[in-house]
């Protein structure tokens, strides 16, 4: 049959249909030597195998009747002998373009959609694919076909689930159960385990800490999109928040391995995320101080009104541990939020830290326990998180005003408006130009918006970096000037969307 479908491609009528008599099995000795293809030749042709002789296989358990025709293009005539002649196989084709039909066209679909569910790399394709979304972004070879042998025949280790090809629920069976999900040593190897998607992390969070409704109130959740990079039917693609295949830079994308979900670990996302859950632990799910509750009520999240307890409040977390002892407290932490994955050293941390606040009360020191735990690495990924044998080098001296090799960058939330041209102004020698003239009289002139140079503090740039050699800073940033003539800050400028269209020239 194999031989068969690897040279055939052009069907045919079951010979049934045909009148009776037209068509006949051959039963001769080179037609019965493959039991599993069945031969019909016409009677018209006197037994002979030629072109109107009938093939029947069986193909994913249905019959298929294929012509003894093939159909080839050729391009070139191949009449010289330098002449280079192509051939490819004629694409098969169900409609009649001449007289055109609903039920060939409905054929056709059907015949596509077999194609595709019984390629043979669809079962690989989903098999890849669940692995990774449960258990591994990088899964062996020898797992990926254990779970698609599980999903094109439809049982896995004796149980049978449909027992037909395509069974996705043999395939989850095989994903979960396979030893190379189950193996704790594998929890171990930095190319196993997945970083966990957002949205699971927050849904984890709210049913291990108990979220409940407050008067009976239904839960929503809004603006996820904006705090943790994915929101339910807000994905940009039909594929997903973030392409399957991503390598992040670094050890992981030089040693070719795969971290899809992490392609969402933006400093953005992640501290959207960690801000949105601080606001849960403290205030419960609103919308007030970067939750991710209703907006419902939104006016009412000042200050004073949280310290009363006076904002809208959508949910609350009810978990409570079950013995007192510090040690208690965190390790059924540790169980909930991170399969008791957590390492030595972060216990020790977040219990310190839990002990440290447990005098101002109780639920104040859970507040902080929970926030660590939210921060740790357990919680963001499936996989251990391995203290490595050599101490971390000391801090770097972080006193004085540089020159000591210590970087940072601090990520700021600017929840109103930065007028960049006010923090940034052309000041002088701008190439052959009065630049300052033009600001001022574009924003109306100091009398408005413009900043007079007199409240500006004046910094030097290098001759020809920049269109003028002297900018003015607005003196409300005087920090920020003095940072930047010892070295240790850079203003980075004309980013952002542009106003009018620019050439590579202009720009």
């Amino acid at each position: 049959a194999a031989e068969v479908l690897a040279q055939l491609h052009i069907g045919a009528p079951p010979p049934e249909l045909f009148g009776s008599g037209d068509y006949s099995r051959c039963t001769t000795a080179p037609c019965s030597s493959a039991s599993d293809v069945h031969i019909f030749t016409a009677t018209a042709a006197a037994g002979a195998l030629d072109k109107s002789t009938i093939f029947k296989v069986e193909v994913h358990g249905s019959a298929v009747y294929l012509a003894n025709l093939k159909s080839t293009v050729t391009i070139g005539t191949g009449l010289e002998a330098s002449d280079t002649t192509f051939e490819f196989r004629n694409p098969p084709s169900i409609m009649n373009p001449l007289m055109p039909t609903v039920q060939d066209a409905q054929h056709e679909v059907d015949a596509l959609l077999a194609h595709l569910a019984y390629h043979p790399n669809t079962a690989p394709f989903y098999a890849r694919h669940l692995i990774q979304r449960f258990v591994s972004s990088n899964p062996s070879p020898s797992y990926v076909l254990e779970v698609a042998t599980a999903f094109t025949h439809g049982e896995y280790k004796g149980k049978v689930y449909s027992g037909k090809h395509g069974d996705l629920g043999a395939a989850l069976g095989a994903v979960l159960l396979s030893s190379e999900a189950r193996a704790a040593v594998l929890d171990l190897d930095p190319a196993c385990g997945t970083y966990r998607e957002p949205l699971i992390k927050v849904m984890h969070f709210m049913r291990a800490m108990g979220l409940a409704p407050k008067d009976d109130r239904e839960v929503e959740l809004t603006f996820l999109a904006g705090a943790i990079g994915m929101e339910p039917y807000l994905s940009e693609t039909a594929s997903n928040f973030y392409r399957v295949g991503f390598q992040p830079a670094g050890p992981l994308g030089e040693a070719s391995l795969q971290a899809p979900e992490t392609e969402l670990l933006t400093p953005v996302n992640l501290l959207g995320f960690l801000n949105a859950m601080s606001a849960t632990i403290d205030l419960g799910l609103s919308g007030c101080v970067s939750g991710i509750g209703s907006r419902a009520g939104f006016g009412n999240c000042g200050y004073s009104a949280r310290l009363k307890g006076e904002h809208r409040v959508e949910a609350v977390l009810t978990w409570s541990p079950a013995g007192n002892e510090t040690e208690a407290v965190v390790e059924e932490l540790s169980v909930l939020l991170t399969a008791g994955r957590l390492n030595r050293n972060t216990k020790q941390v977040i219990a310190a830290a839990y002990e440290e606040t447990l005098p101002t009360g109780r639920d104040e020191a859970l507040h902080v326990a929970m926030e660590l735990f939210l921060a740790s690495a357990e919680f963001h990924v499936s996989s251990r998180n391995v203290l490595i044998p050599v101490a971390r080098p000391p801090r770097p001296d972080k006193s004085g005003d540089g020159g000591n090799g210590y970087k940072a960058i601090v990520v700021l939330f600017m929840e109103g408006g930065s007028d960049s041209f006010n923090v940034l102004v052309p000041y002088a020698s701008c190439m052959g130009a009065d630049l300052y003239e033009e600001y001022s009289r574009v924003r109306g002139g100091t009398s408005t918006l413009a900043i007079n140079k007199n409240q500006l503090d004046e910094i030097d740039v290098a001759d020809g970096a920049q269109p003028c050699a002297r900018f003015g800073v607005h003196a409300a940033l005087s920090e920020v000037t003095r940072l930047y003539k010892a070295g240790d800050a850079a203003f980075v400028a004309n980013v952002g969307p542009l106003i009018t269209p620019v050439t590579k020239a202009q720009y």
